[in-house]
C-alpha cells in the first residue's frame, strides 16, 4: 500500500492542529494564590513549566502545572535554570484553568530566596527586605502576560490547509 503525498500532508496538519487546541484556556475570573513545593521544572519553549504541590481547601496535596514566561524572558529578568530547583518553596499567583483542572497561567512568582517576578511587567521586582510579604496582585488593566500563545492561530491555519487540501483533492477527483 503506497501513501499518497495528499494523505500525507492532510495527517500532518491534522495532527498540528490537535496540538494547537489542546492548549490550555485560562479565567482570568478564576485568581490563585499557590504555596507549594516544586517537583520538577521543564525549561522548554514555548514556556518555562513548573510543576509544583500545593494543598487545596480540603488539604489534600495536588500536583499543580504552572504555565510561566518563554525561558528567554525568564533569563532576562534574572531567572536561570538554578533559580527555581526541585524541592523550593514557591508562591504563584495567577489565573486557573477554566477547565477547572490544577492548570494555572502565572503572573508572579516567589521564589525560595525571597524574589518575586511579575511575569505580567517586563523587569522583575526584587525585595528581599520581606520574603514572606505576598506578591502583588495582577491588575486588570495589565498587559497580556508574555506566556500568550500563537498556538490557536496555527491550528486555525492547519485547519484551513487541511479544508483547502481536502476541496481540492475532490476536485481532482471529479475532474478524471
Amino acid at each position: 500500500m503506497q501513501l499518497k503525498p495528499t494523505a500525507v500532508l492532510i495527517s500532518a496538519l491534522m495532527l498540528s492542529a490537535g496540538a494547537a487546541l489542546a492548549a490550555h484556556k485560562y479565567d482570568s475570573n478564576k485568581p490563585l494564590t499557590l504555596n507549594g513545593t516544586v517537583t520538577k521544572v521543564e525549561w522548554q519553549k514555548p514556556y518555562v513549566k513548573i510543576h509544583m504541590d500545593a494543598k487545596d481547601a480540603s488539604g489534600k496535596t495536588v500536583d499543580w502545572e504552572i504555565e510561566t514566561a518563554e525561558p528567554s524572558v525568564m533569563e532576562s529578568d534574572g531567572i536561570t535554570r538554578s533559580s527555581i530547583n526541585k524541592g523550593d518553596q514557591i508562591t504563584v499567583q495567577g489565573d486557573g484553568a477554566a477547565s477547572g483542572s490544577p492548570h494555572a497561567l502565572a503572573h508572579s512568582l516567589r521564589l525560595a530566596n525571597g524574589r518575586t517576578m511579575s511575569l505580567s511587567q517586563s523587569q522583575a521586582e526584587v525585595n528581599p527586605a520581606s520574603p514572606s510579604a505576598p506578591a502583588p496582585p495582577a491588575t486588570s488593566d495589565s498587559k497580556l502576560p508574555r506566556t500568550a500563545s500563537n498556538m490557536p492561530l496555527v491550528g486555525l491555519i492547519g485547519l484551513v490547509t487541511l479544508g483547502a487540501g481536502a476541496v481540492l483533492s475532490m476536485r481532482r477527483r471529479l475532474s478524471q
